[in-house]
């Protein structure tokens, strides 16, 4: 069969379907049951008996009758009944018909018919849009796809891998995602436009011509104990008539999306006594192509704040800067590229946390990029007594991490009702117990 259209009606080629794919094979059908046997016949009847032979003629003599006429015979008894016949033989069961071969496919072919009526091109094949590859950036162009922040693609390559030539007027767009919203359309820029395209020919939409943008989703929390991890992606379409051309669609596949500058590790003690001193460090990695900490990547800062039974001692070399309600704030004027730095805060317990023995005690880092907070880590410091080796108690109170203040309380009140003295020995915090053995 064969599809024509006019040379200046081409794309309604996109239009048209064809169905000449071959019928399916039958199977032959199953042969026929074997005929029954035939009932025997019945035996024939006997035969009726012969008439007896007539009696002689009277003898005569010299013309005198001189003895009289013979008597007639009698009849014949009649014939046997004959035996019945044999019973007939099973007849033969029929053979399987043979299977019916499947109907041969079909032929299509497309037409184009020029002004004169005459065919100017034809093929097996209509025209098809393939897209072959094109170019993804970031924004800021620091290989980082970070949340909220919008992205570029451009130098995209068309090719015409159909059997026809490919329509002037074909429309690249690129369909909103649940990880990226195209952007150009609220702009007031629609789809773009392909010139026609031979058969086997390539356009390249330049970046200098066009450029799409789209927007990544913001994330409206910080990522807490690990570094923010997403993925986006986008699927451009090629369309005639508003006919999706399959091969056209070529996905992105998932980007990553993260944050440039991410909390690498925290160092922090678990446990502290009253008057005890630590430091908190905080490791920040870039993980971009570009510096970051300055203008026009954006200011980067670690915040830490503290219980307020745990303070944060003054700097010694002005790394950080105490703020007024507590907490210390680092700014980094300078992270470069693919590059790690850290801050130690030094933290203090006060002496008033003796009175809450082991409690826990929260802290947080937040790390702060374009002043928005885009991650934290959190941890807790345990108020846990020292050991005193030269005071003399009467009871030893070994401790482990599993005991809480409130089992804590509990021993205490008991030791106070019975008139006990009390000296702590902590196991988490590895006592040196027994180098002071004449504590016992």
């Amino acid at each position: 069969m064969s599809i024509s259209v006019a040379e200046e009606d081409l794309a309604l080629l996109v239009l048209a379907e064809a169905d000449v794919v071959g019928g399916a094979a039958a199977k032959g059908g199953k042969g026929g049951q074997p005929g029954k046997p035939g009932k025997p016949g019945k035996g024939g009847q006997g035969g009726s008996g012969g008439s007896g032979g007539r009696g002689g003629a009277p003898m005569r003599r010299n013309g005198k009758t001189i003895g009289s006429s013979g008597s007639s015979g009698s009849s014949g008894s009649s014939g046997k009944q004959g035996a019945d016949g044999a019973r007939g033989a099973e007849g033969r069961k029929g053979t399987n018909g043979s299977n019916a071969p499947g109907g041969t496919d079909g032929r299509v072919e497309y037409r184009i018919v020029g002004p004169s009526g005459a065919i100017v091109a034809a093929s097996g094949d209509r025209f098809n849009a393939a897209l072959l590859s094109y170019e993804i950036v970031d924004d800021n162009e620091d290989g980082v796809f970070e949340p909220g922040s919008t992205f570029l693609i451009r130098d995209v390559w068309v090719e015409n891998n159909g059997g026809l030539p490919l329509p002037a007027g074909c429309a690249l767009w690129f369909p909103d995602t649940a990880t990226a919203r195209w952007l150009d359309p609220a702009a007031g820029l629609g789809p773009h436009l392909l010139p026609a395209l031979a058969v086997g020919g390539r356009v390249l939409v330049p970046g200098a011509e066009r450029v799409f943008r789209f927007q990544i989703p913001d994330v409206a929390a910080p990522s807490g104990g690990s570094p923010f991890r997403a993925a986006t992606a986008t699927v451009p379409s090629v369309a005639c008539l508003s006919r999706a051309f399959l091969e056209s669609e070529l996905a992105t596949g998932a980007v990553a999306v993260q944050w440039p500058v991410q909390v690498a590790a925290v160092q922090a003690t678990t446990f502290l006594a009253p008057g005890e001193a630590t430091a908190i460090v905080v490791r920040i990695n870039n993980v971009s192509s570009r510096g970051y900490g300055a203008e026009p990547m954006g200011r980067v800062a670690v915040r830490l704040r503290l219980h307020p039974l745990l303070a944060v001692l003054p700097a010694p070399d002005g790394a950080y800067a105490v703020q007024p309600d507590g907490s210390a704030v680092r700014e980094f004027h300078c992270v470069p590229p693919q590059t790690e730095v850290s801050v130690a805060f030094q933290v203090a317990m006060t002496a008033a946390a003796g009175t809450s023995l082991f409690e826990s005690l929260q802290w947080m880092a937040d790390l702060h990029l374009r002043g928005k907070c885009v991650e934290f880590r959190s941890g807790a410091v345990r108020v846990t007594p020292l050991f005193q080796p030269a005071t003399m108690a009467d009871v030893l109170l070994v401790t482990c991490p599993a005991i809480d203040r409130r089992e804590f309380l509990c021993w205490s009140y008991l030791l106070q009702l019975a008139g006990l003295s009390v000296n702590f020995w902590s196991a988490q915090r590895g006592s040196t117990a027994r180098s002071n053995a004449c504590f016992f």
